[in-house]
């Protein structure tokens, strides 16, 4: 009998991406090869942080993603993540739960398997290509968000060094860890920095969130939250 393989449909989102590992652990340990086609920035960041999966280019794969329930297709079974608050038919504030939902499993597990393999030597690189050097005091921004990172919100800056977390060529969102964990005081948009936050060590005094246009609240996140987080939820595009 031939290996087993499950196709993971949860394109864009790092976020979302985080949040599902333990889903696709699960797939794992039933014997399943477990194939997760993703946007093509991402795939080099996400092969190195969770090297049991195999993240490929959305591209290399035809297959229509508008599945409205897990299947077979040609002995592969395909799990379509992105579309679980549809296939069960939940509201918005439950989307993120629904994809451990309709695979039968405990959303509350979420952080079992989440946690990524870190990189000392990439972190220290970017803490270093930063600027910034051990012990410095300084504050982390983060105004955007989704896919293209084309989302912004207005943040009014703090007194300080304030160091603006932004895409930096050879580095994935991983490789910020050190940089989220060292800040003194953080402030970001509610993105995928906040599955980071539930995970990390952080030195921060005070962590800020903004929500997310048009979204006025934390509603969609807010169940995840075991931190003592600051809430905003005033914004103004940019």
């Amino acid at each position: 009998m031939g290996e087993k393989t499950a196709i993971i449909l949860q394109s864009f989102g790092i976020g979302d991406c985080i949040w599902t590992q333990t889903i696709a652990q699960y797939f794992i340990k039933e014997g399943y090869k477990v194939l997760w086609p993703v946007r093509n920035q991402f795939v080099a960041g996400l092969n190195r942080a969770y090297p049991q999966i195999f993240f490929i280019d959305i591209s290399f794969l035809h297959l229509d993603f508008n599945y409205v329930r897990q299947c077979e297709l040609n002995g592969t079974r395909i799990v379509p993540l992105f579309n679980g608050d549809n296939i069960l038919r939940v509201p918005y504030n439950q989307v993120m739960q629904a994809k451990y939902m309709m695979c039968g499993l405990d959303w509350t597990m979420w952080k079992q398997n989440a946690m990524w393999q870190r990189s000392e030597k990439k972190e220290t690189e970017l803490f270093l290509a930063l600027g910034l050097i051990e012990g410095q005091r300084y504050n982390l921004i983060n105004k955007t968000w989704n896919t293209e990172s084309t989302g912004k919100i207005e943040i009014e800056e703090p007194a300080g060094l304030n160091v603006e977390m932004r895409t930096i060529p050879g580095y994935s969102l991983f490789d910020w860890a050190k940089v989220i964990e060292q800040a003194q005081n953080i402030h970001t948009v509610s993105t995928s920095i906040v599955y980071m936050l539930e995970m990390l060590n952080l030195q921060a005094k005070e962590v800020h969130l903004y929500p997310r246009l048009p979204e006025k609240d934390f509603k969609n996140v807010e169940f995840l939250f075991t931190k003592d987080y600051i809430l905003h939820t005033k914004n103004e595009e940019l």
